[in-house]
C-alpha cells in the first residue's frame, strides 16, 4: 500500500522476489525490528485481488485484521496509508460486519 500511494508499484514487484531485500525495507521503514520469516509465503498475496474472491472466505479472512491493524496503527504505518487501508477495508468488507 505504501508503495502504491507512492507511485512505486514496481519496487514491490522487485522486492518480493527478495524476501532479505524485502524484510530490509519494510525494517527501516517502518522502523520494526522483528519480522516473520512467514513473510516468504506472502509473495502471492494481494490485497487487491483476495477481496474480489468472494468464495475464497479463508484468505479473506485473513486480510481483515491485518488491515485493521493497518487502520489502528497510523503512528507505525502513517496516516495516508492508514487511511488508505480504511477504504480497502469499507470497499470489501463492511458488509461482511
Amino acid at each position: 500500500m505504501f508503495l502504491e500511494i507512492n507511485n512505486n508499484e514496481l519496487q514491490y514487484e522487485t522486492l518480493i522476489r527478495d524476501t532479505s531485500a524485502l524484510k530490509e525495507f519494510i525494517a527501516a521503514k517502518f522502523k520494526t525490528a522483528k519480522i516473520s520469516d512467514r513473510i516468504a509465503d506472502m509473495k502471492n498475496f494481494s490485497y487487491k485481488k483476495l477481496p474480489q474472491r468472494k468464495n475464497n472466505t479463508a484468505a479473506r479472512g485473513q486480510l481483515k485484521p491485518q488491515l485493521k491493524q493497518i487502520i489502528s496503527n497510523p503512528q507505525i504505518f502513517s496516516s495516508e496509508v492508514s487511511e488508505f487501508a480504511g477504504k480497502i477495508f469499507k470497499e470489501n468488507f463492511d458488509d461482511d460486519e
